[in-house]
């Protein structure tokens, strides 16, 4: 969310920008996989054509990016990073949302896990994050799937731990030996 500067309160364009790109990226994380975007493309540019895409190009964007973080994140022992690029780059802290992704990624790497991030444009004022973990989404399915540049900071040692059980788990189900007679 964005404060206003001038009060405490919580400015309306804020709260409706943050709405939407939540709302944008819940739709897409759930959307069929069907597309595919490269890793750190400035713009995730989807396979699917606009005539195959029945949204908005925006939209479309989004779900390729978040088919590609989820495949990233199915395919590989580590995150997809899907960020729904707001209005809120360039900043005092990044130039671009590719310098902010690959900030993420170094923070992941810092806790000993790998991660590679997906951009898609939105036309809201802030930037939202998804976290994908294996055949998941971070989250408790109670809309913290979708997360403010604050939360998804904050959420990153959880998130790399439950990559690391995840990893062993299936670590484990490779190395255990079959059943007898199953």
């Amino acid at each position: 969310m964005v404060m206003d500067p001038k009060s405490t309160a919580l400015s309306r364009r804020g709260i409706i920008g943050a709405f939407a790109g939540t709302a944008m990226l819940a739709a897409a994380s759930v959307a069929g996989v069907s597309g595919q975007a490269n890793a750190q493309d400035v713009t995730a540019q989807p396979v699917i054509s606009s005539e195959d895409c029945t949204w908005q190009q925006e939209l479309c964007e989004l779900r390729a990016a978040a088919d590609a973080a989820r495949n990233y994140a199915e395919e590989n022992p580590g995150v997809g990073i899907l960020i729904h690029v707001g209005q809120d780059f360039p900043n005092a802290h990044f130039e671009n949302a590719a310098q902010f992704g690959q900030a993420f990624v170094n923070a992941f790497a810092a806790q000993g896990v790998e991660a590679r991030y997906f951009l898609s444009p939105n036309d809201a004022p802030n930037t939202v994050m998804s976290y994908y973990i294996g055949h998941l989404i971070h989250g408790q399915h109670n809309g913290t799937e979708v997360k403010t540049l604050r939360q998804a900071r904050i959420a990153i040692p959880e998130v790399a731990e439950q990559v690391r059980v995840l990893n062993g788990l299936a670590q484990a189900d490779d190395v255990r030996p079959g059943l007898e007679g199953g």
